[in-house]
């Protein structure tokens, strides 16, 4: 998966990178044959880091895009760059299940039904 980031405010560590990347390719598992060939799913991460009197406030979005036209998108917000990666990951795999259990309702619906 070719993951891409994009940051508005701030500049990555490798940390972070490393911290988005591992949990992005992780998906990997959930799309299966949705990914095609790895290399022609593309993520884009885009975080933007804005200051508030309270504190910063980072906005965190991706957009996964698979070799078979499937795309799923989420945003999150907070303050930990741990969590937001967690949250992000949990709410785009929840979408990539939803998706296939939908593809495979579908396959499995007779025409009678239809």
């Amino acid at each position: 998966m070719q993951i891409h980031f994009h940051t508005t405010g701030f500049d990555m560590t490798d940390a972070e990178k490393a911290l988005f990347t591992e949990r992005m390719e992780h998906l990997r598992q959930y799309l299966g044959s949705l990914a095609g060939d790895g290399d022609l799913t593309s993520c884009g991460v885009r975080i933007t880091k804005t200051k508030h009197d309270s504190g910063d406030a980072l906005e965190v979005s991706a957009h996964i895009s698979t070799a078979h036209d499937a795309d799923f998108t989420a945003s999150v917000t907070g303050e930990s760059m741990q969590s937001l990666a967690s949250e992000l990951h949990n709410i785009l795999k929840n979408e990539i299940v939803k998706h296939k259990e939908e593809r495979t309702n579908k396959k499995q619906t007779p025409l009678s039904e239809l």
